[in-house]
């Protein structure tokens, strides 16, 4: 329905700018090169028609599978649970350092370190999983110095839903992550993991305060301008995935994508002089906008 695919190109257009995942153990993969409505196009073409031949959803109809396919899009957006997400690491950590909580999604060569993960049941249910390569993806930045630090390893977020999920449903979220405490903290949890012999980390809950099913027309209702896990020109590539020293700085002039919480605000004030002309080249730059939902620090 032409509601459901507006609304994933305005909210929940994450997933389809990676261009590929995981079906029941089968990769899937899609043109990401190309504009936002054709990628929703190759990646609905791609994914329904995968589910169709699934055994486990015979005798599903087309619709719910529509329904289904933007009911995933949206469990793994930043917009839906993963923002709650930022917000609890910004509870945990940000407000404790005086500093604004990210998450990368890629590394300094470019390469995306998220894999998106769907396993349909017997039951006809969809498990899903969002895995961050390598570690120390959870960054801290100082808003006064712009200092940024690794602050933890978030490893996987996964949630399941029926197919189709019933109006108000909200899924549950496990949540593996591990976060840096400080120095005395870190040093009993070390002396508990030598005793226990545990090294795994923890596993959290989230429940998200909507509903997963939109039941409304996204069009009655402006949509918000909101970041995204990955840039439009992004190509999934091979290689290893980029491994940071928990204990060391970023870079400095390495841009990463990152997941950032919200909302963002910005104010802009500009000066006119009337006395000076504005140039055609810089007029016809200030028409240039970056990517939507695109955001380098």
């Amino acid at each position: 329905p032409q509601a459901l695919a507006d609304e994933v190109l305005w909210q929940y257009a994450d997933v389809l700018r990676v261009g590929r995942l995981t079906l029941n153990g089968i990769e899937l993969s899609w043109n990401n090169s190309t504009s936002n409505g054709a990628q929703l196009s190759g990646f609905c073409s791609t994914f329904i028609s995968a589910l169709r031949r699934l055994p486990e959803l015979v005798g599903v109809r087309d619709s719910d599978l529509c329904q289904a396919t933007h009911c995933f899009c949206k469990s793994v957006s930043i917009n839906y649970a993963l923002s709650e997400l930022l917000s609890l690491l910004q509870r945990r950590l940000g407000e404790r350092l005086g500093a604004v909580c990210s998450v990368m999604t890629s590394g300094p060569g470019g390469g995306v370190l998220v894999d998106y993960a769907v396993e349909v049941t017997e039951r006809q249910t969809m498990k899903v999983r969002v895995s961050w390569r390598g570690s120390g993806n959870i960054i801290c930045c100082n808003p006064v110095t712009a200092k940024k630090r690794v602050q933890g390893t978030l490893s996987h977020v996964e949630t399941e839903f029926p197919v189709p999920p019933e109006a108000g449903f909200k899924p549950t979220y496990s949540i593996q992550m591990k976060l840096k405490g400080s120095r005395s903290s870190e040093f009993l949890n070390r002396v508990a993991r030598t005793f226990s012999g545990r090294r795994s980390a923890p596993i959290e809950e989230l429940l998200p305060g909507a509903p997963l099913r939109s039941e409304t027309d996204p069009a009655a209702t402006p949509a918000a301008s909101v970041a995204s896990t990955a840039s439009s020109g992004h190509r999934f590539g091979g290689g290893e995935a980029a491994v940071f020293d928990e204990d060391s700085d970023f870079e400095e002039g390495v841009e990463e994508d990152i997941l950032f919480p919200m909302p963002l605000s910005f104010e802009a004030n500009t000066v006119k002089n009337p006395t000076v002309p504005l140039p055609k080249v810089c007029a016809a730059g200030i028409a240039r906008v970056l990517p939507r939902g695109l955001i380098r620090l």
